[in-house]
């Protein structure tokens, strides 16, 4: 599977905790518009590296989105599959050079 280098950063920072696109964006690390970090995202959701989910407040608890929307995508917080993990550490163990 073929990703690119943005996708893998994105799928980076989605691979440890939830994250939404606003906390995305407010990192340092990602100089990037918001349409960009949603494309990524669920172009990494097709792939099933990534699962959409819906933060409760009430409940402080997520839940999952089975069938995502772009259009909704701002209101989602975002975590990477098992798969998506396993895709972050075998990135990680790739020689530099």
């Amino acid at each position: 599977m073929l990703l690119l280098e943005f996708d893998i950063h994105m799928l980076e920072l989605v691979s440890d905790d939830h994250q939404s696109v606003a906390t995305i964006r407010s990192s340092t690390e990602v100089p990037a518009g918001e349409a960009k970090v949603v494309d990524a995202l669920f172009r990494l959701g097709r792939l099933g590296l990534v699962q959409s989910f819906n933060y409760d407040k009430k409940t402080r608890s997520y839940t999952t989105v089975p069938t995502p929307h772009e259009e909704e995508a701002l209101s989602y917080w975002f975590l990477a599959t098992e798969s998506g993990r396993q895709h972050v550490e075998k990135h990680d163990e790739r020689p530099f050079g």
